[in-house]
């Protein structure tokens, strides 16, 4: 009778344990109690990689610090599958643009649907791609491009963020309604931090990029931006039309978002959710935003979920296409 009573007495003690451990977790009680990751899943120097950092001076987590690291490789597949598997803990988040998260299953390159493995935790920011050409080509306009193109078949090589991303995908789409997909050549790089460096180097002619990663070579007169993918003119770049105004079809801003990874508690979401809210809405990370070519456009994690679902239905036959 003892021994039955100690041993009903240990499995409460377990018991309340494990509950407490479990309760602990959904709620967030002494979240953030140490450093908190971000996972940039591109090289340095690179657009995600700058605005991360921009973020991290004003971003503030309790008095805790924040760390970037970057994991790159495979137009940023490798860092968000590293995020996807980290525990489920707030301690690790992931900063990648919602088309791109979509695009690794959509385009067949996985069958693991990543944007269902992570949480939305907010959208902070929007750039743009925009198509640009360097110096060295003397294209003053789309016109010239395509006059060019067909004039000299094979010789424009045009970069593009990977082979089978929404970069890729609509700069694909662009060549075919200028009427030029078959005169070019299309070349893949990791991020806009390989790319760029390309396109100054005249190693390729034209290069679709996020406005984050070009414009500071438009202000210095290294780049001519050719069309905003976009429907609409944007304000850094005014003077520059649209997709739609020279003859494309393909529209859709770059949304800049981060993620946790799916089991993270609800608590844990709202206290990063806010924080991100915060930085957005202060007036002088605004202004370093605008000096990047960057609109900060704030979507909470609800309203992300959203989008997600929304921009899925639309990419998805866009990418059946290549299939």
């Amino acid at each position: 009778m003892k021994k039955l009573i100690t041993l009903i007495l240990v499995l409460a003690v377990i018991s309340t344990v494990v509950f407490a451990a479990g309760g602990g977790q959904q709620s967030g009680a002494g979240y953030p109690s140490r450093p908190v990751t971000i996972i940039v899943p591109f090289g340095p120097g690179g657009g995600t990689d700058v605005l991360v950092r921009t973020i991290m001076r004003y971003l503030d987590l309790g008095g805790q610090s924040v760390v970037a690291v970057n994991i790159e490789g495979a137009a940023g597949f490798v860092g968000s599958m590293d995020a996807a598997n980290r525990p489920a803990d707030g301690y690790t988040i992931l900063c990648q643009a919602i088309p791109d998260m979509l695009a690794y299953t959509l385009s067949g390159f996985t069958n693991r649907p990543l944007f269902d493995e992570l949480v939305p935790i907010c959208v902070i920011a929007s750039d743009y791609d925009m198509v640009s050409t360097n110096a060295q080509s003397g294209f003053r306009n789309v016109q010239d491009l395509v006059a060019f193109a067909r004039a000299n078949p094979g010789q424009i090589r045009w970069g593009t963020t990977g082979t089978r991303t929404p970069n890729a995908v609509n700069s694909m789409w662009m060549a075919e309604d200028l009427g030029i997909a078959d005169l070019i050549t299309f070349v893949p790089y990791d991020g806009g931090a390989q790319a760029r460096p390309a396109l100054l180097g005249n190693h390729i002619q034209m290069l679709t990029g996020a406005t984050g990663d070009i414009f500071p070579h438009v202000q210095a007169g290294e780049v001519t931006p050719l069309m905003v993918i976009n429907d609409q003119r944007i304000g850094i770049l005014p003077d520059t039309p649209t997709t739609l105004e020279s003859g494309a079809n393909a529209v859709q801003f770059v949304a800049r978002s981060f993620w946790a990874p799916r089991g993270t508690p609800r608590e844990v979401i709202s206290i990063l959710e806010a924080a991100l809210k915060r930085v957005s809405e202060n007036p002088a990370f605004v202004a370093d935003l605008r000096n990047l070519g960057i609109d900060v456009r704030f979507i909470d994690s609800a309203a992300m979920h959203t989008l997600i679902r929304n921009w899925h239905s639309q990419l998805e036959p866009r990418f059946a296409r290549l299939q």
